[in-house]
């Protein structure tokens, strides 16, 4: 939504402080795309990867003197908005969710032949 977009522009950080049962993959991505860095907890094995793979952002043991201490940072030190852009451009289109089901599909696909063909054979 248009409110969403904008509520991200006018961020300098999004927080994310949910743990390892929380997913907030969509805000990661949203915020990135939006070219706003991230503040998150060490422990969301789901997001975690995100900041890594972009260093669009910093990874914090989910306790409130941590959290604050990164957002001052990103505050003090701001990242080029580009590299969180990018980095969602380069690897979290619909286009590369639509290729990374088209790869599995095929993959099904070429197994059910060779299985098929191993039965008829013996």
């Amino acid at each position: 939504s248009h409110a969403l977009c904008d509520l991200y522009n006018m961020s300098r950080v999004t927080v994310i402080p949910c743990g390892p049962q929380g997913g907030a993959q969509r805000v990661v991505l949203e915020s990135m795309a939006c070219g706003v860095p991230v503040v998150l907890a060490n422990d969301n094995d789901k997001c975690v990867e995100f900041v890594k793979e972009s260093s669009f952002g910093l990874l914090v043991h989910p306790v409130a003197s941590e959290i604050l201490s990164a957002v001052q940072q990103l505050n003090a030190y701001p990242l080029d908005p580009n590299i969180g852009i990018q980095y969602v451009q380069d690897n979290w289109t619909h286009e590369h969710y639509g290729k990374s089901i088209e790869d599995a599909i095929k993959k099904v696909v070429d197994n059910a032949r060779q299985n098929s063909r191993s039965y008829t054979t013996n």
